[in-house]
């Protein structure tokens, strides 16, 4: 290998709202995808509804699942106005580049090499070519990306043909000579076929493959773009999807869906996961399949929209009022969101109750480039009638899971509301009905096998010391082991998929002979490790 040129590059693009850096960021990560390259792309925003700064994190590879980086190879800004925000996500070092617009401004102290200023502002105004795509052009001719695979994915992106002098311009930009220092990719291995796709993408594939036709919810940071992604899908699959009034609306909308025998789902984040508990419970008391998706990012109230946490699992878990069992999952990765969004409508519909699934913004809104996701499997149909005996909708059977009818079976009419009620759905307050109903609620979710799909385990069984995480730390965990296994630490990384109903046998025994455990998360109140032990 060469001093130029490198496995997995690291590019920070940077600039204020409205520059284009986000559009730039998709752009290059496409045209590298198209070269033959991997890729991941993080962007980050301020908390402004229009402005502010805006960053895109792009990092490109040889290799599907390419390790973390330390630094940044190359870090290029438009303007330099608030980019001091980006200081604890923008690692750099003696070897990283630096280059900016001539007329960005002063920038925030970087360590680094600084490149010669690009001149782009004055034949933006010639030309028409914005800014972002000349500093694109650049890019690319330095890491090796033609102008051909460049000028395809901006003409599909910005639905226009490059003239002339456009094509010209960009041409001159691609052929900008590379500062010493800068290096190349090597060449990708990868051939066509590769896919292109955030979590919210990969979320709302899974739902669609396993069987999920209505979607209602209400828009909210970062969940609309799962919402966004799915309306158009939905409608060709025969669906629908519902933008409704609000969170409280959209929640009862979907468990009326599926009450009426369409499976069923909503999307949301902290605030309006607050906001639905009231309709997860009557869907839990009146055991209607649901998947509820909640995008985590950083609160209390409206925290921090455009920000990853995973500080909404003790409201996932145990936010509806009374005894309400009901299943919480967790992806554990981008690529692991189809799979565990397949899993949820399945064991909503089989276990009749509703399925948080728990994503976050750092899943949901970045993007990679990585092989064809397997599909999720269709869930399985629910439990109908056989018309055999009188039909009680809530009858007490060994495993908890009573037939459901459709409105309008025949002879299958019953009441489905949130009140307690006995085995043919009519209201009660007697003591002994509520305790059986409670019981069987319960039991349906503890006696069921969640087989292999609850856990996921990398590393040797007997290993001194365990990584437990969920969620996006997961692979943050499993890129740890091979540094723990070169200091001579034997680790395993355990990833809970299924965070509800807890399995501590289960547990234990993944566990195995650790003499360390740790947990991995992203909560200032440690509600995981508080969680597991408790």
């Amino acid at each position: 290998m060469s001093e130029d040129t490198r496995p997995i590059l690291a590019v920070a693009l940077l600039g204020s709202g409205g520059a284009g850096i986000a559009t730039a960021g998709e752009i290059l990560l496409e045209t590298a995808r198209r070269a033959g390259y991997y890729g991941k792309l993080t962007r980050s925003f301020g908390p402004q509804i229009r402005g502010g700064e805006t960053a895109s994190f792009v990092q490109l590879s040889i290799e599907p699942e390419a390790p973390p980086i330390s630094r940044y190879d190359l870090v290029a800004a438009l303007d330099w106005k608030n980019a001091e925000r980006f200081a604890a996500e923008l690692p750099t070092g003696p070897a990283t580049r630096i280059v900016a617009a001539a007329d960005a401004g002063e920038g925030p102290t970087l360590t680094g090499v600084v490149a010669e200023p690009l001149a782009l502002r004055e034949a933006a105004r010639n030309t028409g070519v914005r800014e972002n795509l000349q500093l694109l052009a650049v890019l690319c001719g330095w890491l090796g990306l033609s102008l051909g695979d460049l000028l395809d994915v901006a003409s599909q992106r910005f639905r226009t043909r490059f003239g002339e002098a456009s094509r010209a311009l960009l041409a001159d930009r691609i052929a900008t000579p590379r500062p010493t220092g800068i290096p190349r990719l090597l060449p990708p291995e990868n051939g066509d076929g590769s896919w292109n796709i955030n979590g919210n993408e990969a979320t709302g594939l899974g739902l669609l493959q396993a069987g999920i036709r209505m979607a209602a919810a209400y828009p909210i940071t970062p969940a609309t773009e799962l919402l966004e992604w799915l309306s158009p899908r939905l409608e060709g699959l025969g669906g629908l999807l519902v933008q409704a009034e609000d969170e409280l609306a959209s929640i009862n909308m979907a468990v009326g869906a599926s009450f009426g025998g369409v499976p069923a789902m909503t999307a949301t984040s902290g605030p309006g996961l607050a906001l639905m508990h009231e309709g997860i419970g009557l869907a839990v008391a009146a055991e209607i399949p649901l998947v509820v998706v909640n995008v985590q990012r950083g609160g209390p109230s409206t925290g921090l929209p455009t920000k990853s946490e995973q500080a909404d699992l003790l409201t996932a878990l145990f936010g509806p009022h009374g005894d309400a069992p009901h299943v919480v999952v967790a992806p554990l990765g981008i690529t692991d969101c189809t799979a565990t969004a397949g899993w949820a409508v399945s064991l909503a519909e089989q276990l009749q109750t509703p399925v948080i699934l728990q994503s976050e913004q750092r899943l949901a809104q970045t993007r990679i480039v990585c092989p064809p996701i397997d599909a999720a499997p269709a869930a399985p149909a629910r439990a109908r009638p056989t018309g055999d005996t009188p039909y009680q909708r809530y009858a007490d059977t060994p495993a908890g899971i009573s037939p459901i009818a459709k409105p309008g079976d025949a002879d299958t009419r019953y009441v489905a509301d949130g009140l307690e009620h006995d085995q043919d759905g009519t209201p009660t307050t007697a003591a002994a009905a509520h305790e059986l109903q409670t019981s069987k609620r319960q039991r349906k979710l503890v006696q069921h096998d969640f087989g292999d799909l609850a856990f996921a385990s990398e590393g040797p069984d007997d290993a001194d010391v365990v990584l437990i995480a969920t969620g996006s730390l997961f692979p943050t965990a499993r890129a740890a082991l091979s540094e723990l296994a070169s200091a001579g630490v034997s680790a395993r990384a355990v990833g809970l998929r299924l965070l509800a109903p807890a399995q501590p046998a289960l547990l234990a025994k993944t566990l195995g002979r650790a003499r360390r455990v740790l947990v991995i998360e992203q909560s200032a109140g440690a509600q995981l490790f508080h969680y597991l032990r408790g």
